[in-house]
């Protein structure tokens, strides 16, 4: 197959790892920089899946947390050593270090938090997560473990969920769940840059 620019075009290689189990619904990964993808499915339990070989470790939440996670959605975040767990449900960010093998917990600094997830940004202390209650960006030092909560400004037509970080661009994008909006924040700039709104109610 042939590029328009007459340049070859190679399909990739695609690779797949029997896990053996079906937990049902797996919440979006995230990748650490050591080749781990972290997950979690409804049943109380992080998954970490080693990408060069298909290992899988499961770890129970709620012996290493003392608390109950059965049920919850959990959307992790992994940074350096440590792997956020979001819980829109829950007020406090938990954390687990893998080193140690241990998790703790910080305040937000916003009230009545709906956390879902976020983004890591490689290379720095920064991880941004999303709020889908506020709606909002909360911008956190991993090296701090303090946030600083930056409400969008816009009128929005539904839930804002955040959808991808462009590193070069430095901007996080996000849009409603109905797609009727687009937004855009400005990483360096820490401020909302931008609102584009379908034309068509639906």
């Amino acid at each position: 197959m042939l590029k328009a620019n007459g340049g070859k075009v190679k399909t990739p290689a695609f690779y797949r790892h029997d896990i053996g189990v079906a937990p049902g619904r797996l919440h979006e990964p995230s990748a650490d920089e050591e080749g781990n993808l972290w997950t979690s499915p409804l049943d109380g339990t992080l998954w970490k899946y080693h990408t060069p070989t298909g290992k899988v470790e499961i770890l129970d939440l709620k012996a290493l947390t003392g608390r109950d996670w059965k049920g919850l959605h959990l959307w992790p975040v992994a940074h350096g050593h440590e792997v956020y767990l979001c819980c829109p449900s829950l007020p406090r960010l938990w954390v687990y270090e893998s080193d140690t093998k241990q998790v703790n917990q910080y305040d937000f600094p916003h009230a009545n938090p709906e956390v879902y997830g976020g983004f890591a940004a490689k290379g720095s202390p920064w991880i941004y997560f999303y709020d889908t209650r506020a709606p909002g960006i909360l911008k956190w030092n991993a090296t701090s473990h303090t946030g600083t909560f930056h409400p969008c400004p816009y009128t929005l037509s539904g839930t804002l969920y955040m959808t991808f970080l462009e590193g070069k661009r430095k901007e996080i994008w996000g849009s409603t769940y109905t797609g009727n909006d687009l937004v855009r924040f400005d990483m360096e700039a820490d401020q909302w840059t931008g609102q584009w709104k379908c034309p068509l109610e639906k």
